[in-house]
C-alpha cells in the first residue's frame, strides 16, 4: 500500500510542477500489480513495460495544457486506491477497468476522432 500511495503522490506533484509523470503512473500500476501477487499479471506488466511507458508518455504530450485530462486521470487513480485501502478487491478492479476504458476512450478520440475507435478490450471483462 505504501509503495502504491507514494507513486500516487509522486505522479501528482510531478503533475501539478508540469513535469512528466508518466514513469510515476507506470510505477502506479506495478505496486498495485505487486500488491495483488499476481505473478503472471506483474511478470506481463513488466514485459510491456518499456512500451507502456512510452504509450503513456505519448497520451501524456497530448495532455498539454489540458488540465481537465490530468484532474480525471487524478480521479480515477485516487478511485482506485480508495478501494484498495478499503480491501475491496472487487470495487478496485471495477475503478481500474474504469479508468483504463475511459483513458483508451480519451486518447483514441483524438488519434481515430470521437467514435471512430474500436473498443478496448478490458471493457469485455469483468464489468
Amino acid at each position: 500500500l505504501a509503495r502504491i500511495e507514494a507513486a500516487a503522490i509522486a505522479m501528482n506533484q510531478a503533475d501539478d510542477q508540469g513535469e512528466d509523470s508518466a514513469s510515476h503512473d507506470l510505477a502506479f500500476h506495478i505496486a498495485i500489480a505487486t500488491a495483488a501477487q499476481n505473478r503472471l499479471f506483474l511478470s506481463v506488466l513488466e514485459f510491456v513495460s518499456s512500451p507502456l511507458l512510452s504509450s503513456i508518455k505519448s497520451m501524456r504530450d497530448k495532455d498539454r495544457g489540458d488540465r481537465s485530462n490530468i484532474e480525471i486521470r487524478r480521479a480515477d487513480h485516487a478511485a482506485v486506491l480508495d478501494r484498495i485501502r478499503a480491501k475491496d478487491p472487487d470495487g478496485a478492479g471495477e475503478a481500474m477497468r474504469k479508468h483504463i476504458g475511459e483513458s483508451y476512450r480519451r486518447y483514441a478520440a483524438k488519434m481515430f476522432g470521437p467514435g471512430e475507435a474500436p473498443p478496448h478490450p478490458a471493457l469485455r471483462f469483468g464489468g
